[in-house]
């Protein structure tokens, strides 16, 4: 076929491209991209909810006050597309206009020309390599579109920005055979944009550019140019746009100790099904790994990788070990298979996996990765580029039906990848999402008319039940998608913003500060000491949708206002913050005094006279860390390590509690729980182990009120409670302090004089 000028082949590509992205998605998103989402779930709501507060109602282009009220978070760890957000910002802040309605058209409009950037530079890719232009415009069409990225459509926008990675390839591919400084300056750019868009795709860029430039310096080619000038561009191409992003993170952070790792770092791991098997793209073909490893390569790029396995092996045989690393005859595309195929490797967790667990937390950004199954994304496509290069050349040599016959069974197979990743996703179907925030942007509807009702300037935040507080990496308390919507939509519309969280890498004490807001104030709530001023809080619940009895109990404290939409307002003083928290508080004390009838023990009551209750106070040995009294148990949990063993005589339901110190620190959000229940015989008849968080009831002062009930316990049984926290130091001990085993409905008092507990929680 004769080779097209590149502008001709370009044109086509994007002709193409155009036709099979209207052929997934239909054309009902793109005809509604200002008030359209392609996907309706937690994540990509708080991205466009994010976004869009920043735009409207922020004065800090790195700081977003939008969650996490009265702090506020980072504009990265919340979402943020920042290069949407910023420039509506600047114009607002102008004085030029409000334009913060076009953020979602903005943000749909860059998601559409990233997916329509990929096939082109992968068309410019194949068109340097001189690969046939019928299979260049079809494969760069193809791999696009069946990428794994495709599925990111509709859950994180940013991570489905299908160009970076192959734009990264082909900047890097023209630098290498010019070495002219114009394209470091468009390495720089993209690799700032990218850092920006998902910190997840520096490693990409990072990769290449790390790969090339040992490559150059071990191979004494930097020679070809003068080494100021080396060294100038390699700065410029990475480390310039890595110091700018973190100088960015640095002036919008609050401070404040976060997570130093994340939850999801070897859960989401890639695998070898992943990467050769089709899962689930093709009727009844079973799911052999999780969504993150999902990065099959396809037919066309199996069969070549195949067949380059077969000539290593041949090549190892025949003793050929300076040709085992030629993939193919190109240099370039040599380095950046066997870069893909590191990056591939660190994708299963390799070398990371062979070591201990806080060994990450000397990795710094590293290990703030959470999966790494998605780092396969950079072996997806240089493998299929890769593929397309050997079968253009093996195409050329080929006789006009042997052309024909093996051109169908390429066209067929890439064809087959595309209809797979359709039918696995159902774009059509789970891509149109009307957002409520944008449908009336000037609130005309009946349905918005509720704002006529509400002077928003009376009130200075928002705390919408049911509360949600996800993204801290020490705690998840979640609700459904309508619920996040509906919590985004309140807040978007008021500019008030909100003390729920959704975001990442939150800071920890924050997160708990507001996340006692809903529950019960056995002590004082910690953030109204932190708010700017004394405006009462707007409380909303859903008219008849579900809240747990705590946020009810919250709820009768505020003074209702209206009703609409299905959303009960109501308005709360910070006064009534305070009263709720006396009141609470002198009932529990009532209620402990109610409960002291029998003293088993001096300083130790309980309810009934039976004294169903096992209590360890640790108080024998004085310790400088307690809670309570004057001793706690000193433990190192970087392994397992019982914290009760024992038959404590009890029946039916037993309630296991205490007191874990250093709750707050960055290391905490990786505890592990378990509970097990042995017969007198020594069989294991039930056992219960997961993260610790969702036994954590309230935190006192730093410390961890634990809390787990025990069903159909018999008085023969023997109870082991065991704690671990692998990124704990060896020579990093935790305390736990009032350990307390007690039967349901059983009620146990105890205090040193100054602290007094009433079930492990404090009382006056």
């Amino acid at each position: 076929m004769r080779r097209h000028p590149k502008a001709v082949g370009l044109l086509l590509t994007f002709v193409a491209s155009t036709a099979v992205l209207l052929a997934l998605f239909g054309t009902e998103p793109f005809l509604h991209l200002r008030t359209n989402m392609f996907g309706g779930g937690g994540d990509i709501q708080k991205d466009i909810f994010n976004t869009y507060w920043q735009a409207k109602y922020d004065n800090s282009v790195h700081h977003c006050g939008s969650m996490n009220y009265p702090y506020g978070e980072e504009t990265t760890y919340t979402g943020c597309q920042t290069f949407v957000s910023a420039p509506l910002q600047w114009l607002r802040r102008a004085g030029i206009g409000d334009f913060s309605e076009y953020t979602l058209l903005l943000m749909n409009l860059v998601l559409v020309v990233s997916i329509l950037l990929c096939p082109l530079f992968l068309y410019l890719i194949f068109h340097e390599l001189k690969v046939p232009e019928w299979l260049a415009i079809g494969a760069a069409v193809a791999i696009t579109f069946f990428s794994p990225q495709m599925g990111r459509i509709g859950a994180h926008l940013t991570l489905a920005y299908l160009f970076i990675i192959p734009c990264a390839l082909y900047l890097f591919f023209q630098w290498w055979m010019t070495r002219r400084t114009c394209y470091c300056v468009w390495i720089a750019l993209l690799a700032f944009f990218a850092i920006l868009a998902h910190p997840y795709y520096i490693i990409f860029i990072g990769a290449i550019w790390a790969m090339v430039w040992l490559y150059l310096l071990f191979s004494k080619k930097s020679g070809e140019v003068p080494i100021w000038k080396s060294v100038c561009q390699c700065l410029l191409q990475m480390v310039v746009p890595m110091a700018l992003f973190g100088l960015l993170v640095q002036t919008g952070g609050n401070g404040g100790v976060r997570a130093l790792l994340p939850t999801g770092f070897y859960k989401y791991g890639g695998s070898l099904a992943g990467v050769f098997f089709p899962n689930g793209n093709f009727a009844y073909l079973p799911f052999l790994c999780g969504w993150e490893a999902q990065v099959w390569i396809g037919f066309v790029a199996m069969a070549v990788f195949i067949v380059g396995m077969v000539k290593t092996i041949v090549k190892a045989c025949h003793r050929q070990w300076g040709e085992l690393l030629r993939v193919t005859d190109h240099e370039f595309l040599n380095l950046m298979f066997w870069t893909s195929v590191i990056v591939l490797l660190f994708s299963f967790g390799i070398p990371l996996l062979w070591f201990p667990l806080r060994f990450l937390a000397h990795l710094g950004p590293i290990g703030q990765l959470r999966a790494l199954g998605r780092f396969g994304w950079l072996f997806f496509f240089v493998m299929n580029i890769v593929a397309v290069y050997a079968a253009g050349k093996y195409i050329r040599i080929l006789r006009p039906f042997g052309k024909m016959v093996v051109s169908t069974l390429i066209v067929s197979a890439f064809v087959a990848n595309v209809v797979g990743i359709y039918t696995l996703y159902w774009f059509r179907w789970v891509c149109v999402n009307p957002n409520s925030i944008f449908t009336d942007v000037d609130n005309r509807l009946p349905k918005n008319q509720w704002l006529k009702q509400l002077d928003a300037s009376q009130y200075q935040s928002l705390l919408p039940l049911p509360y949600f507080s996800v993204g801290s990496e020490h705690l998840s308390h979640t609700v459904a998608n309508e619920d996040f919507g509906r919590a985004f939509y309140l807040s978007a519309k008021t500019g008030l913003p909100m003390h729920a969280i959704n975001a990442s890498r939150s800071v920890i004490a924050q997160v708990y500060n507001n996340l006692a807001l809903v529950r019960p104030p056995y002590l004082s709530f910690p953030v109204l000491s932190d708010l700017p001023d004394q405006r009462p809080i707007l409380l909303t619940a859903p008219t008849d949708g579900w809240i747990c009895g705590e946020e009810r109990q919250l709820l009768e404290y505020a003074e209702p206002l209206f009703s609409a939409n299905g959303i009960d307002f109501y308005k709360m003083e910070i006064a009534d913050f305070h009263r709720y928290e006396s009141e609470f508080q002198k009932k529990m004390s009532l209620f402990a005094d109610s409960c002291s009838l029998y003293e088993t023990a001096h300083g130790i009551f309980c309810s009934d006279s039976a004294a169903r209750f096992v209590l360890h106070t640790f108080d024998d040995t004085p310790t400088q860390t307690a809670f309570v009294g004057e001793g706690a148990a000193e433990h190192y949990v970087t392994f397992w390590e019982t914290v009760y063993d024992g038959c404590p005589n009890l029946s039916g339901t037993v309630v296991v509690s205490f007191l874990l110190s250093d709750y707050l620190d960055n290391r905490s959000g990786y505890y592990q729980y378990r509970v097990e229940r042995f017969l007198p015989d020594g069989r294991k008849i039930y056992h219960d182990q997961s993260a610790l968080d969702g036994y954590v009831s309230h935190v006192f002062n730093g410390w961890a009120r634990v809390g787990y009930g025990i069903p159909n316990v018999s008085a023969t049984d023997r109870i082991v409670v065991s704690v671990r926290n692998r990124l704990r130091e060896k020579d990093n001990p935790v305390y736990i302090d009032n350990l307390l085993l007690q039967e349901e409905n059983t009620h146990v008092v105890n205090g040193d004089g100054t602290v007094r507990l009433l079930d492990n929680r404090p009382v006056k």
